[in-house]
């Protein structure tokens, strides 16, 4: 959803202008070279220098200048005539120099034949951009896998279809298609990714056992300070608030009253008899 809309789902209706402009003016450009035949500088070049090897009889390089189309709004057409432009232009054809194929000629014809190409080409690139989307190779699955899960040892390139090739690349978007089989290898690679990184198996922790006594823990018994005591007030364990001189010397240094001190209960700070030390 999100790969269709940054395709075709302009986010302004300013860019919604714009792209249907372009796509406009690319359909009328393409209209128009469909509609009409090679200039005449180009047809009269071939029927006289190249005809002769490229007919429907020789067909040299498997190719019949007498039967193609001249629809270069089809990619692979355009690659076609395109050629043919590059190799006059650079001198490679035709190989052995016809009688009467001048300099002026040549030229004539490789200018001719360019002026639609570069239109075309300009129009389908105002249109549909220089680059198309295309998926990763599964040279840059693997590698996008490895730093997304952290784990440079996975090995799950062999596990995915062999990727196509245009002009000897495995990176260019007219070759890399995707199909169910993808999607099904895809899936399956990623599952393997996932088992591999994570443990194998998880044990189960031992039981324990661990009692814990009140008289133990010295925190139950302990007093509590807060911000701001005074020193006359303190708070036993059990929450009681207790009160002794405002001097500190007045104040018991085991927590206990000096009644209870001098009778040797036990009790800490306080009269609760639930709290003992002993």
């Amino acid at each position: 959803m999100i790969v269709c809309k940054m395709l075709w789902g302009p986010n302004s209706p300013g860019e919604a202008v714009s792209v249907a402009m372009k796509r406009s003016l690319f359909l009328v450009v393409t209209a128009q070279v469909l509609l009409a035949q090679p200039p005449e500088p180009v047809r009269s070049f071939l029927s006289k220098n190249c005809a002769p090897c490229h007919n429907s009889n020789f067909k040299q390089g498997n190719l019949d200048l007498t039967s193609l189309p001249f629809n270069i709004g089809n990619p692979a057409n355009f690659a076609i005539w395109a050629r043919i432009h590059d190799r006059v232009r650079d001198g490679e054809m035709p190989p052995r120099k016809p009688a009467g194929l001048t300099p002026a000629a040549r030229d004539s014809f490789v200018n001719s034949l360019a002026a639609p190409l570069i239109a075309t080409d300009r129009a389908r690139y105002s249109a549909q951009g220089r680059s198309t989307w295309r998926r990763m190779n599964r040279y840059e699955y693997e590698n996008t896998v490895r730093d997304l899960l952290g784990a440079p040892w996975l090995q799950i390139r062999e596990l995915l279809p062999e990727d196509g090739e245009a002009w000897h690349y495995n990176k260019s978007g007219e070759a890399l298609d995707v199909s169910h089989v993808h999607m099904n290898q895809y899936l399956a690679a990623a599952e393997y990714a996932l088992r591999e990184v994570l443990p194998k198996s998880a044990g189960r922790p031992a039981p324990v056992t661990k009692r814990y006594y009140a008289r133990d823990q010295n925190s139950f018994f302990g007093k509590v300070q807060f911000p701001g005591y005074s020193g006359a007030q303190y708070l036993s364990g059990c929450g009681r608030r207790g009160r002794f001189g405002s001097s500190e010397k007045d104040r018991p240094q085991d927590g206990r009253s000096g009644k209870a001190r001098r009778a040797g209960t036990g009790r800490i700070g306080c009269r609760c008899k639930h709290l003992r030390a002993d």
